[in-house]
């Protein structure tokens, strides 16, 4: 019998990072010569897609992997602060004794299985990780062939555009989740498989998926 899985992003699904991150981009300005963004624009940066948040920083394309890494590793000084969203612990806890789980990001593995050793979730069987802005789709390829998944009977989490353009590519369900990095409505234009704006609603369309 195929065991059910599911897969999480990490930043902004299972990792509150957002305000932590901008913090970072901001102070990683200067050095790599784009915009800063002030709490208005990060608002209003939650409707666009990665790329286009991007090259609205003046981010030019071929600095891109160099401030995805120096962004990651400056993440590490910060990882033991970030915190997991309320109530999601213990439906993760109650998840592990129905369904396999295991996170595909592109942030970095030693920042991800820190934090979930900082918050007791060693339940979470794998992680695939690449700081690459568009490999997530073939990320959760090689977590699916590697983990010896179905693809019916495996569900992505994720809070971002990409997160559903990346499962869709890899031929997965997706659930949009409404407290990360982009908007309800930049969400909702994408057409996720499920939307959810809490954690309740979020246990009811998992289980719903796996009915």
């Amino acid at each position: 019998m195929t065991t059910n899985a599911i897969l999480f992003d990490f930043d902004g699904t299972l990792a509150d990072t957002l305000s932590i991150n901008h913090q970072i981009m901001n102070e990683l300005s200067k050095k790599y010569k784009f915009k800063q963004l002030s709490q208005d624009e990060v608002k209003k940066l939650k409707e666009l897609p990665a790329k286009e948040v991007l090259a609205y920083m003046g981010i030019a394309k071929y600095k891109v992997p160099f401030v995805m890494a120096a962004g990651k590793f400056a993440l590490k000084k910060y990882i033991d602060d970030i915190s997991l969203p309320e109530q999601l612990n213990s439906l993760l806890e109650k998840w592990s004794k129905t369904y396999q789980m295991g996170v595909v990001s592109t942030n970095s593995s030693k920042n991800i299985q820190r934090f979930l050793t900082n918050h007791q979730l060693g339940y979470i069987g794998f992680v695939y990780a690449d700081a690459r802005l568009s490999g997530k789709a073939r990320l959760i390829k090689r977590a699916i062939k590697k983990q010896d998944l179905h693809k019916a009977k495996t569900l992505y989490i994720g809070d971002e555009i990409r997160d559903i353009n990346a499962a869709r590519e890899a031929g997965i369900a997706v659930v949009a989740v409404c407290w990360g990095y982009n908007s309800k409505e930049a969400l909702q234009a994408h057409q996720p498989d499920y939307l959810v704006e809490s954690v309740d609603e979020l246990e009811r369309v998992v289980a719903e998926f796996f009915s």
